[in-house]
């Protein structure tokens, strides 16, 4: 390891000196901090399940303590044969005696609102008036009935909200079926229900619920989730939906906002619920932002010092070799041959003679650098003159001006002595010529068609229907640009080396179409002669040639290789052309392009096709040039 950092830069040593001592004591500050929040969350932890266990002893206490008032009602002989009894004289004294029995049975008792008795005969007590406390009653009794709850405890319902939409009351209700114990009639028949409701927060401890400030917010949910007590307000009578977002394994979850929550939960047996307890982490650790800020404001204040003091020992001890370094960076590329400044360091002996001979160096470089420039400039100008004299080769190959005026004056002549044929031939031509000697390198596809159509009308003259033409093109790759004069040869060979020894009658198919990644395919495919295999492979072995002209240099397929080079030099691989033959069953010739569309030309087509159609879009699988 020694060794190792003896051989780095001494700056670089220095820096890593920093960083560690940076890095430990940084380590050391995250790990107390990293203990101090681990302290306060475990005792904190601590607290709130201790709180929750004191929580519950207490509300089972008021959960025995109502049980027994309950039960007390419900088995009292008075209301047992008040609910059993006919006669109205005899029922009228029972009420009463049931009635005041009640009534001194809830005085003492903390949070009773209202006690309801429903008999199965018609003898009901205390069935208020009050519609609210009726309905929380009825939906009491309804919830008995369904759970077909036959338990010696009371029934907890929970949480009832009755009322309009304007004005609504809450209650606690909880419930139990009177069964007969009288041994008159029959043991054990219902004679009715019990409804209680009560003051919920009689269950709670509300110096407990009053620290929530501190420890968060406390929920008492019943048998359905409910919050029936809380020192959030707005949460009772409202689903606690903490619960689903709790993550069971840790007992935490996030809210909307990213904030960490802690969740400790308490079943309650008794009352059929559970008490939840939920803090913020951001509240539990609050006090530990003093001791963060602490610790950045040491950090802050060692850092500058610990620079200071690196920056004293690298100017005094390395100051020639940080100089000689900032200079290097101007010897890369051609600011090397830019900048003929000398190197200068001042300092020891040794470091002098040691710029004295970099600088020497520089010189020699200088030197070798202008002979490499000079000749690579030679070579660019000799490639230069190489393609611009393939490019004439491949363009001016057909381009005598004269002969279209030649043919123009014949088309005239023709015209008048009535040589029909004739004049369509020389028009069809001129129109040939007249398309090779125009200035632009690249037309429509469609153009290009109709060229390839002229120069296919006079061969159907000189072979008089010895072959059929079929033309497979969509109308949306017409407007596709391609190198002009690259059909005429091709067809040519399909007709002279295919078509034209061929016996019986013949067919030429030219086809086109856009593949999915946006090029152009052109096939031109005849029926005719075919290529023999051995004679396949030579084209294709020149087809794949590198020097162009050397490749066309008495080559007696001079058309196919004009196409491809011409192709290849102007869009460059993979495009080209590609040819498939078999002796005896025909040949088909395959040109790659790039589907560029011509943008003049298509505005102007989609513009017609709108009026035409009269849609407002016009697709088109061409790419924009």
């Amino acid at each position: 390891m020694s060794s190792y950092l003896r051989k780095r830069p001494i700056n670089w040593q220095f820096m890593i000196v920093f960083l560690v001592f940076l890095f430990l004591m940084a380590f050391i500050m995250v790990l107390t901090y990293l203990q101090a929040k681990s302290t306060i969350y475990q005792k904190n932890r601590d607290y709130s399940i201790e709180l929750l266990d004191k929580i519950q002893q207490y509300i089972e206490m008021r959960v025995e303590l109502t049980d027994g008032f309950v039960q007390a009602i419900a088995y009292s002989v008075s209301v047992q044969q008040y609910l059993k009894e006919t006669d109205p004289p005899k029922k009228f004294e029972l009420f009463q005696n049931v009635d005041s029995y009640i009534t001194s049975l809830s005085l003492p008792s903390k949070g009773i609102l209202d006690i309801s008795i429903l008999g199965k005969n018609g003898n009901n007590h205390n069935l208020m008036e009050n519609l609210n406390k009726k309905q929380a009653v009825m939906e009491t009794v309804a919830d008995i009935s369904g759970a077909n709850y036959h338990g010696s405890k009371p029934y907890y319902a929970g949480l009832k909200q009755v009322g309009s939409n304007n004005y609504k009351e809450t209650f606690f209700t909880l419930g139990t079926t009177i069964n007969n114990v009288l041994p008159e009639t029959a043991f054990g028949a219902n004679l009715g229900y019990l409804v209680v409701l009560v003051d919920v927060n009689t269950f709670v401890p509300k110096f407990e619920l009053g620290a929530g400030s501190v420890f968060g917010e406390f929920y008492l949910l019943d048998r359905n989730g409910i919050v029936s007590a809380s020192n959030d307000t707005t949460a009772i009578g409202q689903k606690l939906d903490v619960l689903d977002k709790v993550r069971q394994d840790e007992k935490t979850f996030r809210d909307d906002h990213g904030e960490m929550y802690i969740v400790h939960q308490k079943e309650l047996p008794g009352l059929h619920g559970q008490i939840v307890n939920v803090y913020s982490e951001k509240e539990l650790y609050r006090g530990l932002e003093k001791t963060r800020q602490v610790y950045l404001m040491i950090i802050a204040i060692f850092i500058p010092i610990l620079l200071l003091l690196l920056r004293l020992i690298s100017r005094n001890i390395i100051g020639p070799i940080r100089t000689f370094m900032r200079y290097l960076p101007n010897l890369k590329g051609d600011r090397m041959t830019r900048n003929r400044q000398r190197l200068q360091l001042e300092g020891y002996q040794e470091i002098m003679l040691m710029a004295d001979r970099f600088n020497e160096l520089l010189d020699e470089i200088h030197q070798l650098n202008e002979e490499v420039v000079d000749s690579k400039t030679r070579i660019y100008s000799l490639e230069l003159m190489k393609k611009q004299a393939e490019f004439a080769y491949l363009k001016h190959q057909v381009n005598p001006h004269f002969l279209y005026n030649m043919f123009e004056t014949m088309k005239g002549m023709a015209g008048e002595i009535g040589a029909t044929e004739l004049r369509e031939m020389l028009a069809a031509l001129g129109k040939i010529l007249r398309y090779s000697i125009k200035g632009q390198e690249e037309v429509r596809l469609q153009d290009e068609l109709e060229v390839a159509k002229s120069y296919l009308t006079i061969q159907k003259f000189r072979f008089e229907g010895r072959f059929e033409i079929f033309y497979d093109f969509p109308e949306e790759i017409l407007l596709c640009k391609v190198i002009k004069m690259i059909l005429q040869p091709l067809l040519e060979n399909a007709i002279s080396h295919g078509l034209e020894y061929k016996m019986e009658k013949g067919h030429l198919h030219l086809h086109g179409q856009m593949t999915s990644n946006g090029d152009l395919l052109i096939s031109i495919k005849d029926d005719g002669e075919g290529i023999p295999a051995e004679k396949l492979n030579i084209i294709h072995s020149e087809l794949e040639g590198i020097d162009l002209l050397d490749s066309m240099r008495n080559n007696e397929h001079l058309g196919i290789m004009n196409v491809h080079h011409r192709i290849r030099t102007t869009y460059g691989e993979p495009y080209g052309l590609w040819i498939e033959s078999r002796s005896g069953d025909g040949t088909e010739v395959t040109i790659k392009l790039p589907g560029r569309r011509d943008d003049t030309a298509y505005v102007q087509s989609h513009t017609d096709r709108r009026r035409e159609m009269g849609i407002e879009k016009l697709e088109s699988d061409c790419r924009l040039a």
